[in-house]
Protein backbone atom coordinates (compact mmCIF):
# COMPACT_ATOMS: atom_id res chain seq x y z
CA UNK A 1 0.00 0.00 0.00
CA UNK A 2 1.41 3.63 -0.84
CA UNK A 3 2.10 6.02 2.16
CA UNK A 4 3.57 9.23 1.83
CA UNK A 5 5.32 10.90 4.64
CA UNK A 6 4.64 14.40 2.72
CA UNK A 7 3.12 16.34 0.00
CA UNK A 8 3.70 20.00 -0.88
CA UNK A 9 4.06 22.05 -4.37
CA UNK A 10 7.14 23.03 -5.66
CA UNK A 11 8.25 27.01 -5.98
CA UNK A 12 11.12 28.41 -8.16
CA UNK A 13 13.50 28.71 -4.78
CA UNK A 14 12.57 25.06 -4.26
CA UNK A 15 13.59 24.20 -7.39
CA UNK A 16 17.47 26.02 -7.66
CA UNK A 17 18.44 23.42 -4.34
CA UNK A 18 16.45 20.56 -5.79
CA UNK A 19 19.50 17.60 -5.92
CA UNK A 20 18.15 16.93 -10.04
CA UNK A 21 18.20 20.50 -10.98
CA UNK A 22 21.13 19.74 -13.38
CA UNK A 23 19.96 16.10 -14.28
CA UNK A 24 17.75 14.49 -16.69
CA UNK A 25 14.80 16.79 -17.62
CA UNK A 26 15.50 19.78 -15.20
CA UNK A 27 18.81 19.93 -16.21
CA UNK A 28 18.35 20.07 -20.17
CA UNK A 29 15.72 23.24 -19.16
CA UNK A 30 16.26 26.86 -19.45
CA UNK A 31 15.74 29.63 -16.16
CA UNK A 32 12.40 30.32 -18.04
CA UNK A 33 10.96 26.56 -18.61
CA UNK A 34 12.03 25.59 -15.12
CA UNK A 35 10.34 28.74 -13.46
CA UNK A 36 7.22 27.49 -15.37
CA UNK A 37 7.39 23.60 -14.80
CA UNK A 38 8.52 24.29 -10.92
CA UNK A 39 5.04 26.09 -10.14
CA UNK A 40 2.78 23.63 -11.85
CA UNK A 41 4.33 20.67 -10.24
CA UNK A 42 3.88 18.93 -6.57
CA UNK A 43 5.87 17.16 -4.56
CA UNK A 44 5.57 13.91 -2.67
CA UNK A 45 7.90 12.19 -0.02
CA UNK A 46 7.86 8.08 -0.27
CA UNK A 47 8.98 6.05 2.73
CA UNK A 48 11.30 2.51 1.90
CA UNK A 49 9.03 0.03 0.06
CA UNK A 50 6.02 2.29 -0.58
CA UNK A 51 4.57 1.99 -3.95
CA UNK A 52 4.94 4.76 -6.15
CA UNK A 53 2.66 4.08 -9.19
CA UNK A 54 1.11 0.23 -9.57
CA UNK A 55 1.19 -2.04 -12.22
CA UNK A 56 -2.52 -1.87 -13.74
CA UNK A 57 -3.66 1.73 -12.53
CA UNK A 58 -4.56 4.96 -14.54
CA UNK A 59 -1.63 6.58 -15.91
CA UNK A 60 -1.93 10.22 -16.09
CA UNK A 61 1.02 11.85 -15.15
CA UNK A 62 4.70 11.51 -14.80
CA UNK A 63 6.98 12.07 -12.17
CA UNK A 64 10.66 13.35 -12.13
CA UNK A 65 12.58 11.79 -9.27
CA UNK A 66 13.88 14.25 -6.52
CA UNK A 67 15.98 12.13 -4.47
CA UNK A 68 16.08 8.20 -3.98
CA UNK A 69 16.25 5.37 -5.44
CA UNK A 70 13.36 3.78 -7.69
CA UNK A 71 12.58 0.32 -8.87
CA UNK A 72 10.53 -1.09 -11.84
CA UNK A 73 8.85 -4.00 -11.57
CA UNK A 74 7.18 -6.47 -14.12
CA UNK A 75 4.33 -8.63 -12.33
CA UNK A 76 3.55 -11.99 -14.15
CA UNK A 77 0.20 -13.13 -14.54
CA UNK A 78 1.27 -16.38 -11.82
CA UNK A 79 2.38 -13.79 -9.58
CA UNK A 80 6.42 -13.41 -10.69
CA UNK A 81 7.92 -10.05 -9.52
CA UNK A 82 10.77 -9.00 -11.92
CA UNK A 83 12.96 -6.05 -11.31
CA UNK A 84 13.81 -4.74 -14.67
CA UNK A 85 15.30 -1.16 -13.79
CA UNK A 86 16.89 0.84 -11.37
CA UNK A 87 16.17 4.89 -11.91
CA UNK A 88 17.88 7.62 -10.34
CA UNK A 89 17.26 11.26 -9.57
CA UNK A 90 16.87 13.20 -12.65
CA UNK A 91 15.41 10.25 -14.46
CA UNK A 92 11.40 9.54 -14.88
CA UNK A 93 8.67 7.59 -13.51
CA UNK A 94 5.74 6.68 -15.38
CA UNK A 95 4.37 7.21 -18.66
CA UNK A 96 1.32 9.53 -19.22
CA UNK A 97 0.70 8.62 -22.91
CA UNK A 98 -0.93 5.02 -21.65
CA UNK A 99 -4.24 4.37 -20.84
CA UNK A 100 -2.74 2.47 -17.44
CA UNK A 101 0.77 1.73 -16.05
CA UNK A 102 2.59 -1.37 -18.09
CA UNK A 103 5.28 -1.71 -14.95
CA UNK A 104 5.25 -0.89 -10.87
CA UNK A 105 7.26 1.76 -9.71
CA UNK A 106 8.27 1.41 -5.91
CA UNK A 107 10.60 2.86 -3.42
CA UNK A 108 13.79 1.52 -2.34
CA UNK A 109 15.14 3.43 -0.24
CA UNK A 110 13.43 7.52 1.05
CA UNK A 111 12.82 8.77 -2.69
CA UNK A 112 10.71 12.25 -3.63
CA UNK A 113 8.97 12.55 -5.93
CA UNK A 114 7.81 15.62 -8.45
CA UNK A 115 4.40 15.18 -9.82
CA UNK A 116 2.87 16.87 -13.18
CA UNK A 117 -0.14 15.69 -14.49
CA UNK A 118 -0.81 14.52 -18.14
CA UNK A 119 -2.57 17.99 -18.67
CA UNK A 120 -0.39 20.16 -17.71
CA UNK A 121 2.69 18.44 -19.64
CA UNK A 122 0.98 19.05 -22.75
CA UNK A 123 0.69 22.45 -22.08
CA UNK A 124 4.37 22.81 -21.33
CA UNK A 125 5.52 20.78 -24.30
CA UNK A 126 2.75 22.91 -26.61
CA UNK A 127 4.26 25.74 -25.39
CA UNK A 128 7.74 25.51 -24.15
CA UNK A 129 9.32 23.43 -27.20
CA UNK A 130 12.24 23.27 -25.20
CA UNK A 131 10.09 20.67 -22.47
CA UNK A 132 9.08 18.80 -25.38
CA UNK A 133 12.82 18.21 -26.50
CA UNK A 134 13.85 17.40 -22.95
CA UNK A 135 11.20 15.10 -22.49
CA UNK A 136 11.90 12.75 -25.27
CA UNK A 137 15.61 13.19 -24.64
CA UNK A 138 15.20 11.53 -20.90
CA UNK A 139 12.90 8.86 -22.06
CA UNK A 140 15.12 8.10 -24.78
CA UNK A 141 18.21 7.85 -22.42
CA UNK A 142 16.40 5.56 -20.08
CA UNK A 143 15.38 3.43 -23.04
CA UNK A 144 18.78 2.97 -24.07
CA UNK A 145 19.98 2.68 -20.07
CA UNK A 146 17.68 -0.22 -20.26
CA UNK A 147 18.94 -1.79 -23.44
CA UNK A 148 22.29 -1.49 -22.38
CA UNK A 149 21.78 -3.13 -19.62
CA UNK A 150 19.89 -6.09 -20.80
CA UNK A 151 22.97 -6.14 -23.38
CA UNK A 152 25.26 -6.29 -20.73
CA UNK A 153 23.93 -9.41 -19.06
CA UNK A 154 23.67 -11.44 -22.72
CA UNK A 155 26.77 -14.32 -22.98
CA UNK A 156 27.41 -13.96 -19.03
CA UNK A 157 27.32 -16.75 -16.08
CA UNK A 158 25.85 -16.02 -12.99
CA UNK A 159 29.39 -15.22 -11.58
CA UNK A 160 30.17 -13.40 -14.14
CA UNK A 161 27.00 -11.00 -14.07
CA UNK A 162 27.50 -10.30 -10.07
CA UNK A 163 30.91 -9.50 -10.67
CA UNK A 164 29.60 -7.05 -13.14
CA UNK A 165 27.10 -5.03 -11.07
CA UNK A 166 29.64 -4.86 -8.16
CA UNK A 167 31.99 -2.80 -11.07
CA UNK A 168 28.75 -1.15 -11.88
CA UNK A 169 28.97 0.10 -8.36
CA UNK A 170 32.13 1.59 -8.28
CA UNK A 171 33.48 5.14 -7.72
CA UNK A 172 35.51 6.66 -10.81
CA UNK A 173 37.30 8.57 -8.02
CA UNK A 174 38.21 5.27 -6.15
CA UNK A 175 39.63 3.71 -9.41
CA UNK A 176 42.03 1.15 -8.60
CA UNK A 177 41.79 1.03 -5.16
CA UNK A 178 39.94 -0.51 -2.31
CA UNK A 179 36.24 0.68 -2.11
CA UNK A 180 33.27 0.05 0.22
CA UNK A 181 29.72 -0.03 -1.45
CA UNK A 182 26.74 -0.52 0.47
CA UNK A 183 23.82 -2.94 -1.15
CA UNK A 184 20.71 -0.47 -1.06
CA UNK A 185 18.89 -3.66 -2.49
CA UNK A 186 17.41 -6.79 -0.81
CA UNK A 187 18.50 -9.70 -2.21
CA UNK A 188 15.58 -10.92 -3.71
CA UNK A 189 15.90 -7.70 -5.20
CA UNK A 190 19.20 -7.62 -6.74
CA UNK A 191 19.10 -11.59 -7.59
CA UNK A 192 15.87 -10.20 -9.75
CA UNK A 193 17.85 -7.75 -11.30
CA UNK A 194 20.65 -10.09 -11.96
CA UNK A 195 18.07 -12.71 -13.18
CA UNK A 196 19.39 -15.27 -10.48
CA UNK A 197 17.75 -17.04 -7.53
CA UNK A 198 18.89 -15.47 -4.16
CA UNK A 199 21.02 -18.66 -3.40
CA UNK A 200 22.71 -18.37 -6.56
CA UNK A 201 23.56 -14.80 -5.62
CA UNK A 202 25.07 -15.47 -2.66
CA UNK A 203 27.32 -18.39 -3.72
CA UNK A 204 28.55 -15.87 -6.35
CA UNK A 205 29.19 -13.47 -4.03
CA UNK A 206 30.68 -15.85 -1.67
CA UNK A 207 32.95 -17.30 -5.00
CA UNK A 208 34.34 -13.60 -5.53
CA UNK A 209 35.38 -13.31 -2.00
CA UNK A 210 36.87 -16.45 -2.22
CA UNK A 211 38.84 -15.37 -4.91
CA UNK A 212 40.02 -12.03 -3.34
CA UNK A 213 38.28 -9.57 -5.50
CA UNK A 214 35.77 -8.92 -2.67
CA UNK A 215 34.98 -9.24 0.99
CA UNK A 216 32.19 -9.78 2.19
CA UNK A 217 31.81 -7.41 4.84
CA UNK A 218 27.93 -7.43 6.26
CA UNK A 219 24.51 -8.67 4.72
CA UNK A 220 24.53 -5.24 3.11
CA UNK A 221 27.92 -4.15 2.61
CA UNK A 222 30.82 -5.29 0.36
CA UNK A 223 34.51 -4.14 0.12
CA UNK A 224 36.35 -4.71 -3.36
CA UNK A 225 39.50 -5.71 -2.59
CA UNK A 226 40.84 -5.66 -6.66
CA UNK A 227 38.98 -3.72 -8.99
CA UNK A 228 41.25 -5.55 -11.85
CA UNK A 229 40.28 -9.34 -10.87
CA UNK A 230 36.89 -8.06 -10.03
CA UNK A 231 36.71 -6.67 -13.65
CA UNK A 232 38.37 -9.65 -14.88
CA UNK A 233 35.14 -11.97 -13.47
CA UNK A 234 32.82 -10.03 -14.91
CA UNK A 235 33.86 -10.47 -18.62
CA UNK A 236 32.13 -13.14 -20.72
CA UNK A 237 35.35 -15.28 -20.52
CA UNK A 238 39.18 -15.00 -20.87
CA UNK A 239 39.29 -13.90 -24.47
CA UNK A 240 37.48 -10.95 -23.80
CA UNK A 241 39.15 -9.91 -20.61
CA UNK A 242 41.21 -7.47 -22.08
CA UNK A 243 38.13 -5.61 -23.27
CA UNK A 244 37.38 -4.70 -19.55
CA UNK A 245 40.24 -2.45 -18.94
CA UNK A 246 39.46 -0.71 -22.71
CA UNK A 247 38.46 3.14 -22.23
CA UNK A 248 36.15 4.64 -24.75
CA UNK A 249 37.16 7.35 -27.25
CA UNK A 250 36.64 10.48 -25.42
CA UNK A 251 39.07 8.57 -22.17
CA UNK A 252 35.83 7.98 -20.13
CA UNK A 253 35.25 4.52 -18.49
CA UNK A 254 32.41 2.37 -20.64
CA UNK A 255 30.12 1.72 -18.07
CA UNK A 256 28.62 -1.43 -19.85
CA UNK A 257 31.92 -2.74 -21.02
CA UNK A 258 30.47 -2.20 -24.67
CA UNK A 259 33.48 -2.95 -26.94
CA UNK A 260 34.18 0.10 -30.17
CA UNK A 261 30.76 0.67 -32.37
CA UNK A 262 31.62 -1.19 -35.81
CA UNK A 263 32.07 0.80 -38.86
CA UNK A 264 29.67 1.08 -41.25
CA UNK A 265 29.78 -1.73 -44.61
CA UNK A 266 27.67 1.01 -46.59
CA UNK A 267 26.93 4.41 -46.96
CA UNK A 268 23.84 6.12 -45.43
CA UNK A 269 20.91 6.63 -47.40
CA UNK A 270 20.78 10.41 -48.58
CA UNK A 271 17.75 12.12 -47.27
CA UNK A 272 15.79 14.70 -49.66
CA UNK A 273 17.17 17.58 -47.79
CA UNK A 274 21.00 16.38 -48.72
CA UNK A 275 19.86 15.59 -52.13
CA UNK A 276 18.21 19.03 -52.30
CA UNK A 277 21.32 20.45 -51.27
CA UNK A 278 23.72 18.21 -53.75
CA UNK A 279 21.71 19.67 -56.75
CA UNK A 280 22.03 23.06 -55.90
CA UNK A 281 25.67 22.81 -55.53
CA UNK A 282 25.69 21.72 -59.60
CA UNK A 283 22.77 24.89 -60.21
CA UNK A 284 20.31 21.60 -61.04
CA UNK A 285 17.01 22.11 -59.41
CA UNK A 286 14.69 19.41 -58.50
CA UNK A 287 11.44 18.92 -60.10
Amino acid sequence: MTSFENTWHSSPDACVTCTPRRLGLCGLLDSTSLAVLSVRSQHVRYKSGDEIALQGERSDRIGIISTGLVRVVLMTEDGEHHLLQLLKPGQIVGDPYRPENAFSWEAVISTEICWINRQTLEKLMHDHLQVHQAYLSVTARQLEDHRLWAAAMRGRNTLQRTAFWVVQQLSPVAEGSAEIIQIELSRRDLASLLDMTVETLCRSLHQLADRDAIALLAPDEIKVLNPTKLRFFARCGERRASEVLNSRADGKENPFCISRPPKRSHPLPKTANSRQNDLSGTGMRCV
